[in-house]
Parts: structure tokens; C-alpha cells; sequence
């Protein structure tokens, strides 16, 4: 098998550079709805052009629509999809189920790629999105090779992996750090690289969860051995000369002509780089603690700022037409720009060099404070794609009609008079044992010293109707451990089974009842058919959610269950943070975070509360039924059941506590 080359282009000079570089695809996203929104991307007319220019030259277009879609948003997402149909686009890549489940219905012949955004990590997962009609799966850059071997064995449909560019601190799909910190949802592309940040760690300012960068070149050798369909280069906000650069390498590497490839891509090095969990590198060597984890080189730090400029001292040479991006300490932004004017010593220069004082243009918003990075060295083109597009707006528009039909037909039968509950999730049995009068059931998070204590004797002693939930990352250590252990609960007695993976679908015992938990996120009533379908009988609103997208799904609330409480799990990692498991971090807003590891991963929980018991009333006028208090991640003792059921009833909220997007809303 020869792994296509698949490059990132955000406009016109990067396709290009992608593709005299030898890429054999592109992935590109256009304006208002991809998972980087601060990036140039392709109006709808940009984007015909650019599928001509490839086909052209025999490059497959892949678009990116991979972020999770509110209700409100599927009109839009329809004529998205339409018009990427009727340009003949090679493929889409897709997060949100229910917009996969639209693309199904409006463009069958569309290929469809699953987004690493879907957070697929073994072969249940795998065999699952090839059920939602998946041709193509972006695995989890959390897999080793050996694992990635192993589900290629099986696989039904093609396997693509990460190969060069950033590495998250979470699993991709899984990260809602930037969502509790602002509103603004990685899993919609409005990440703010929470994880690039600065902390206090036990009283010294690092960069706990900052990753190196991927770089599968430094093993040739194991690249070329797994059996792939696509090598992905990430490079969200990087040049053409970066995407040139990394291209030319691994096409060298694939070619076997990959002499020069190590100098080819060092020249696009942005920060220490690592083989990853490909190259079997030590979960605690991916972090870089004490290395600044921003993209492009430090150019200075920001001082007097007035008429959108700003004085800065330089600690890299700077040159006009240079693309520069800002890092604000609280108001953090991966978007670049292009530096427009440049003075120095009261007079219009072209370029600057380190040590000097100069006056430049910065976006709106820049503080005194922030920190200045180059991150293109070279001044912006302005090539354009010569290619004429084949008409297609009529065949868009009749795709559009049937699109709208497919909308207005969503339904999912719920019974309007079903009883309210109260579930208690947690994972410890004696918290669990502790559950007062009023709570309906008790779902047990299934962890490794869950399975350990849980027996059937332990069981009958719970007061209430037992649940089980499988947490969102099932490594494939462990897949047939749990498969193994839900066949057995359900053997005890247990009949419901949560899900937070697509994955979980074929881990769940033949004939028990099946619920979705809130990392199967549904916006949109095209989410939750999908997943009924499937057989989920009731889903859990995502915890970024808000009450807009609630209002918005009120045909479905019978079927949803929302938490009322809970400490936010913001990363979910396989790597080992510069912090100790059991500690606590800060960051510059004194919020606090609270480091776990269990179960070979790392799970990052805010110490602040999420909790929403005194906006239980209005909930329920809007048509919520079911709500949820989650004592697990961080220690509880038994006594705080009660006390939490008690402030439930009492519509009273926990002091502190943040109501999170449900008040703020969800950008």
C-alpha cells in the first residue's frame, strides 16, 4: 500500500505550494464552518476553483466540515454540503454524526473521511464509523504503531494517521478546556491552545501540558511499514513554505529518496519534536515543560499600544509582509496576520532586526503584555489558481431542495409523558451506596478499580437501579478487559450500558439497553436519529452545551438527560504532564485544575464546579425531564451525596460554582 500525501491548505498559495511540492491531496476548509476558524480558507466559488486546479493535476480535494453542529446550524451545514457535492470535491471529512447522516442522505456518492475530531482509538471505534458510512478513518495520534497495526488487520475501511505538525495535550474530540474557559468550543474551532499556556506547578511558572511536535520522519523506516491510506500533514496556521517544505519530506521519505528529507524538515521546526506514541517515545517525554509552547519564533513582547499599533523591543528580525501571530495571556488567539506597517526611530522601514525599538500594526484586541511571534518568514503571495470551474450552482441548488426535505423529516419518537429522573454517576462504590431517597439510578463509571470492587453482592446493596458507563478512551489493552467485564455485569443484572465513544457501540452486551453519554455530543436532532438508530434510547446533553441548543431541540428533550453537576474533565490524555497526578495547577486567572491518572491515561478536571441546580426550574418549563449529578474524577465522600441531592431539591447552587455555556453560551 502507498500512502497518499495529504497536505493542509487554507488558501490559494498553500494549495499551490502543496501541490508543486508533490501532495497527492489537500484538505481545505471554507469560511464559517471548518475546525479552525481563524484561518483564510476558501469562499464557496475559491473552493470550485481549487477542486478544478486539483483535478486538473490529479490531486483529490478533501473539505473539512469537521466540528460539531448546533440545530440552528443544519440549513447552513445542508448548502455546505450541497455545493461541495455538486463541485465534485473528492471527499469530506466529518465530526458530528448527524451532519455524516446528512451527507449520507444529500450526496450518497460523496466519500466521507471520519475526523480524528471522532476520536476513534481502537477497532471497535473503526468498525463503528464504518457503520455511519465512513470510508476513511483519521485514527487517534495516540496509538502506537503496534496498535496501529493491529487494527489494520481488521479494519473494513481505510486508516489514515498524523505524521508531522502539532500535537494536542488531549485526545482530539475530547478537549473542552477552551469551551469552560470562555465559551469557546474546540470541538466548533475555536480552540485558544489552553494547553500551550503557562501554569504555576508547585510554585514554579511552567508549561505542563505543552507538547513537542510530531515528527514521524525521525523513523522512516516504521512509517513506511504500517499499512496506511494516507500520511496527514497538520499545519493549521502555517505558511506555504512550511507546507511546501513538509510535503517535499515526505514524499522524499515515501519515495525512498529521502536523503535530504531531515533537512527539509527542519526547516519548517517550530518546536522540540518527537516520533509521538508512533515511535513508542515514553509518555512523559512528550511534554516540554520548560519550552514555550507557542508556533513561530518569539519576536518580542508587547509594550505601549495605541491606533492599532504597538511599541515593541524586537527579539527576531521582522520584515513587512510577514505573518506574525499574538499571544495573549488570557485572551489567546492562533489567528495570524500580516505585519502592514513597520517604524522605526520615527520613520516607515521595511524590515527591523533584534534589539531594535520599533512601532508595527497589531489586530484589535492586542494588549501590553502579550507576546509577538514570527511565524512566516516569508512575506505573503499572491498566486491564484488558474483553473475555471465547470458550472455548479444548479445542481447545488437542486441538492439544496432535497437537502431541506432530509431536515424537515428528522424525528425521533420520545413519549411526552414520561416521568422525570435523577441519576447519580460516580466512580466509587461508597459514594454510590451513599445515594439518599430521590435518585432514580446510579451509573458506575467503569474503571479499573471499579471492575476490581464491584461484585454482585455490591450491587444489590446499591439503592437505586444500577447503570454502567464506559468512559470516552478504551485503549486496546484494554478493549477486550472491558468487553469482558460488561459481559459479565450484564450477566449480574445490569441492563443499561453509557457510551462516550462511537467505539462503544460493539462493546455493549447483545441485548442490553444502550444510552449515549456527553462526550457523543448532540446539537442537533440529525445527532441524535443517527444515534437512536443505532439504538441508543436516551443521549446526555454535552457538557459544553448551552440552553439556546436546548430550546432549539425541544421535540427531543424526553430523551435527554442533562448534568446539573459535575467538575468538568478539560484533557484527556495519553501523555504525562509535567505535573504530578493528585496535585493541583493554576494559571494566570487563578483558576485551578486538578491533575488525575488512572487507567493508563491522564485526566485534567476543573476544581471548580460546574453546577446549574438553581436554573432547574426554567430547564424544566423548557421540557428537560432528566438531569444528572456527577461525583467522580475528584475525591468525594459519601456525605457529599446527600448534601448535593439536598441542594438539587433545593434549586440552591454549590458556592463558586460556574453554570458554564448553559448561561454564558457556546460559541
Amino acid at each position: 500500500m502507498t500512502p497518499e500525501i495529504l497536505a493542509p491548505a487554507q488558501d490559494a498559495e498553500r494549495l499551490i505550494a502543496a501541490v508543486e511540492a508533490g501532495a497527492d491531496a489537500v484538505y481545505v476548509g471554507i469560511k464559517t464552518r471548518k475546525a479552525r476558524r481563524q484561518g483564510a480558507d476558501f469562499t464557496m466559488d475559491e473552493l470550485a476553483r481549487a477542486v478544478a486546479y486539483c483535478r486538473q493535476r490529479d490531486v483529490k480535494v478533501y473539505v473539512a466540515l469537521n466540528t460539531v453542529i448546533k440545530e440552528r446550524e443544519l440549513p447552513a451545514l445542508v448548502q455546505c454540503v450541497a455545493a461541495i457535492g455538486a463541485q465534485g470535491a473528492h471527499g469530506i471529512i466529518v465530526q458530528d454524526l448527524g451532519a455524516a447522516a446528512l451527507v449520507k442522505e444529500v450526496c450518497p456518492d460523496l466519500t466521507m473521511h471520519a475526523s480524528t475530531q471522532l476520536a476513534v482509538h481502537n477497532i471497535e471505534g473503526v468498525r463503528e464509523a464504518a457503520r455511519f458510512g465512513f470510508s476513511r478513518v483519521a485514527l487517534a495520534r495516540e496509538l502506537t504503531a503496534f496498535e496501529v497495526r493491529e487494527i489494520a488487520l481488521d479494519s473494513p475501511v481505510e486508516l489514515e494517521l498524523f505524521v508531522h505538525g502539532s500535537l494536542c495535550y488531549s485526545m482530539s474530540g475530547l478537549c473542552l478546556t477552551s469551551s469552560f474557559l470562555g465559551g469557546l468550543s474546540g470541538n466548533r474551532g475555536w480552540c485558544t491552545q489552553a494547553c500551550r499556556r503557562p501554569y504555576l506547578v508547585r510554585g514554579a511558572h511552567r508549561y505542563p501540558f505543552s507538547m513537542a511536535d510530531l515528527s514521524c520522519a525521525l523513523g522512516a523506516d516504521l512509517l513506511r511499514s504500517l499499512p496506511v491510506a494516507a500520511w496527514v500533514i497538520e499545519g493549521r496556521m502555517q505558511c506555504a513554505a512550511y507546507v511546501r517544505a513538509a510535503v517535499a519530506g515526505y514524499r522524499a521519505i515515501r519515495d525512498r529518496t529521502d536523503a535530504n528529507a531531515g533537512a527539509m524538515l527542519k526547516a519548517v521546526k517550530t518546536r522540540p519534536v518527537t516520533r509521538g506514541f508512533l515511535g513508542n517515545a515514553p509518555a512523559a517525554s512528550l511534554v516540554c515543560p520548560d519550552v514555550p509552547g507557542f508556533p513561530g519564533t518569539f519576536a518580542g513582547r508587547v509594550g505601549r499600544v495605541a491606533g492599532g499599533e504597538a511599541e515593541v523591543r524586537l527579539a527576531a528580525d521582522v520584515a513587512v509582509g510577514q505573518t506574525l501571530r499574538v499571544q495573549g495571556a488570557e485572551n489567546e488567539t492562533d489567528a495570524g496576520y500580516c505585519v502592514t506597517r513597520l517604524r522605526a526611530g520615527g520613520r516607515e522601514v521595511r524590515s527591523a532586526g533584534v534589539r531594535q525599538r520599533v512601532m508595527l500594526n497589531v489586530p484589535r484586541g492586542t494588549e501590553r503584555g502579550d507576546l509577538l511571534f514570527v511565524v512566516a518568514r516569508e512575506s505573503r503571495g499572491t498566486r491564484r489558481l488558474d483553473a475555471n470551474a465547470p458550472p455548479w450552482q444548479r445542481k447545488a441548488q437542486a441538492l439544496a431542495v432535497k437537502a431541506r426535505a432530509v431536515i424537515r423529516g428528522l424525528t425521533v419518537p420520545c413519549d411526552p409523558d414520561v416521568d422525570g429522573t435523577l441519576t447519580l454517576q460516580t466512580d466509587d462504590l461508597a459514594v454510590a451506596r451513599a445515594a439518599p431517597r430521590g435518585v432514580d439510578r446510579v451509573m458506575l463509571v467503569l474503571t479499573d478499580r471499579m471492575m476490581h470492587e464491584i461484585t454482585p453482592a455490591a450491587i444489590a446493596r446499591l439503592p437505586a437501579r444500577v447503570g454502567v458507563a464506559v468512559p470516552p478512551v478504551t485503549l486496546p489493552p484494554r478493549l477486550e478487559k472491558v468487553r469482558r467485564e460488561l459481559r459479565t455485569l450484564h450477566e449480574w443484572g445490569v441492563q443499561l450500558f453509557e457510551i462516550n465513544n462511537v467505539g462503544g457501540f460493539g462493546l455493549v452486551p447483545p441485548g442490553a439497553r444502550i444510552q449515549t453519554g456527553p462526550f457523543l455530543y448532540v446539537h442537533n436532532r440529525a445527532a441524535a436519529a443517527a444515534l437512536h438508530a443505532r439504538g441508543a434510547e436516551r443521549m446526555v446533553f454535552p457538557l459544553e452545551g448551552d440552553a439556546a441548543t436546548l430550546e432549539d431541540l425541544a421535540s427531543l428533550l424526553p430523551r435527554i438527560e442533562v448534568v446539573a453537576f459535575s467538575h468538568v474533565p478539560l484533557f484527556v490524555s495519553r501523555a504525562v504532564p509535567a505535573a504530578k497526578s493528585g496535585y493541583d495547577v493554576k494559571d494566570c486567572r487563578n483558576e485551578l485544575f486538578h491533575v488525575t491518572q488512572r487507567d493508563d491515561l491522564v485526566t485534567v478536571y476543573s476544581r471548580r464546579p460546574y453546577c446549574i441546580f438553581s436554573r432547574i426550574e426554567p430547564l424544566a418549563r423548557l421540557g428537560v425531564r432528566h438531569f444528572r449529578i456527577v461525583l467522580a474524577g475528584t475525591r468525594f465522600a459519601a456525605g457529599d451525596t446527600a448534601a448535593l441531592v439536598r441542594r438539587f431539591r433545593d434549586r440552591a447552587d454549590v458556592a463558586g460554582a460556574t453554570p458554564f455555556n448553559i448561561v454564558h453560551g457556546l460559541k
